[in-house]
């Protein structure tokens, strides 16, 4: 596994899981994958309190900071995508920038599923880096994400700074996308993938 500063190298093609922050906040989460309106497009996905905790709907987005010369990663003071109670937004990711439809340290995704309770999950994140997890109850736009059984005593399967990360399947299908942490050891919590992007008017690039 690569170092967690890793993730805040600007990767060409740009990939999921890298270390992003927005104009408004300047603090870290994690691009959890990619969609598209029309094929053509590009719209980054990521858990909305990354963004924005004013509900702004226009937003310079950059990976990793704006520190950084040149590390405007969405189109200038891009039109976001949002879906009213649910902590999911849609950035749209500069033209000028190339993109490939795979996480870092795990590779490429193969499509959308839904979770289903007991399904074993991995992540790739800015905070804790790759590990692994099971799906816990399964709601209607949420499921509970648990750490694995059988990790030693500390072991974190998520930590802030994760928050927006895509849950994947062993057979490499999205399931969601990160938004919340528990205390250590109890469960985290996940948007249905499936249907957020349903709701954003979007589809998974594959």
């Amino acid at each position: 596994m690569i170092g967690v500063a890793n993730y805040r190298l600007r990767y060409r093609p740009l990939r999921a899981s890298v270390a992003i922050s927005s104009a408004e906040l300047g603090t870290f989460g994690t691009l959890g994958c990619l969609a598209t309106s029309n094929g053509q497009d590009r719209w980054g996905i990521t858990a909305g309190h990354v963004v924005t905790r004013t509900n702004a709907r226009r937003m310079d987005m950059f990976q990793p900071d704006l520190r950084v010369v040149g590390a405007l990663v969405s189109e200038p003071l891009t039109d976001m995508k949002v879906v009213a109670g649910l902590d999911v937004v849609a950035f749209r990711i500069a033209r000028t920038i190339a993109t490939t439809p795979a996480i870092l340290e795990l590779g490429a995704w193969q499509g959308v599923a839904e979770p289903v309770s007991g399904m074993v999950v991995m992540k790739s994140g800015f905070a804790t880096g790759v590990t692994r997890a099971r799906i816990g109850q399964v709601d209607a736009d949420v499921f509970q994400v648990l750490p694995e059984a059988g990790m030693p005593p500390g072991y974190a399967a998520f930590a802030a700074g994760d928050s927006g990360a895509a849950w994947m399947s062993e057979d490499a299908m999205l399931v969601g996308i990160h938004v919340s942490q528990g205390q250590q050891g109890a469960a985290g919590r996940a948007l249905r993938l499936k249907a957020a992007l349903s709701r954003l008017g979007l589809r998974l690039v594959v």
